[in-house]
C-alpha cells in the first residue's frame, strides 16, 4: 500500500480524501485490546468518503460487512467502483463545511451495526452537532455495539494546534485565546477564532476546524473512553 502526500485543501465541495494515513492500522492498534474481533463485525463508516478504511484494511474487513455513508456523491462513486460488494449510502444531512445546504433529516438506514466509525467528521463540528449525531448512531447499534470517532483535542496534540496553524496554514494564532481555553476553539475561515462555546451559528463556511479540551469532551459525552495508541493527528474515542 502506498500512502499519498496530503496537500492542504479545505474547500470541501467534491472533497476527495487523500490516502495520507493507514487508517486501518491506526484503528486496529487502539481497538485490538478492547475488541479483538472488531474487523469481522458489521461496520458503518459514517463520513466514509472513498472508503479508505476498506482500502487500508487490504481485505481484512469484508465488503459485505461494510456500509459507508457520505455527503460527497463524487467520492461515493469512486468508493462503489473500488468496492462493488460493499453498501454505500448518499446522505444529504447538513454539515457546516462539507454540506452547508443540506437538510437536518438523518439518512434512512434499514439495518443495525456492531460498530459505527465517524473519522474526520467531528473535527469540523460544534459540540451540539456531535452530541446529536451520537444519539442518532446509538439508534443504529446492535446490543453491545459501540461508536468510535476521531477529534482534535488539546491533551494529545500538545503544541500541534499552534504548529499546524503557523507552519501549515501560515496563521499566527493568538496565544491569549489558546492558553486559557477550557471547552473548545473553533477556527472559522482560517482567520476568525471563537473560543469556549458549545454551539455555533454557522450556515456556511469555507473552512472550519474544531479543537476540544479533553475534560470538556468527557463532561459532554457519557460513557466516553479514550482509545490510546500510536501517535496520530487526531485522538480516537469510543462511546458504548
Amino acid at each position: 500500500m502506498e500512502l499519498e502526500n496530503h496537500t492542504i485543501n479545505q474547500k470541501y465541495s467534491d472533497y476527495i480524501q487523500p490516502l495520507n494515513q493507514d487508517l486501518y492500522r491506526l484503528i486496529d492498534s487502539r481497538l485490538i485490546a478492547f475488541d479483538k474481533e472488531w474487523s469481522k463485525k458489521n461496520i458503518l463508516d459514517y463520513g466514509c468518503n472513498i472508503g479508505n478504511l476498506l482500502t487500508t484494511s487490504q481485505g481484512i474487513i469484508k465488503e459485505d460487512c461494510y456500509t459507508g455513508i457520505d455527503v460527497q456523491e463524487k467520492a461515493l462513486t469512486i468508493a462503489q467502483r473500488n468496492f462493488p460488494n460493499a453498501t454505500f449510502i448518499k446522505s444529504n444531512y447538513h454539515h457546516p463545511a462539507f454540506n452547508s445546504t443540506g437538510s437536518f433529516n438523518f439518512p434512512l438506514v434499514d439495518k443495525k451495526f456492531d460498530i459505527i466509525f465517524c473519522i474526520g467528521v467531528f473535527t469540523h463540528c460544534d459540540m451540539n452537532y456531535i452530541k446529536k449525531h451520537i444519539e442518532f448512531f446509538k439508534s443504529l447499534l446492535n446490543k453491545d455495539g459501540y461508536i468510535v470517532f476521531s477529534i482534535w483535542e488539546d491533551y494529545h496534540f500538545g503544541r500541534y494546534l499552534e504548529l499546524f496553524l503557523r507552519f501549515i496554514l501560515k496563521i499566527e494564532f493568538p496565544k491569549s485565546v489558546y492558553k486559557p481555553f477550557t471547552k473548545s476553539i473553533y477556527l472559522v475561515n482560517r482567520k476568525e477564532s471563537v473560543a469556549d462555546v458549545d454551539s455555533l451559528e454557522l450556515k456556511e463556511v469555507d473552512w472550519l476546524e474544531t479543537f476540544f479540551h479533553a475534560e470538556h469532551l468527557h463532561q459532554s459525552i457519557s460513557n466516553l473512553k479514550l482509545l490510546d495508541g500510536p501517535r496520530a493527528k487526531h485522538s480516537f474515542y469510543l462511546v458504548s
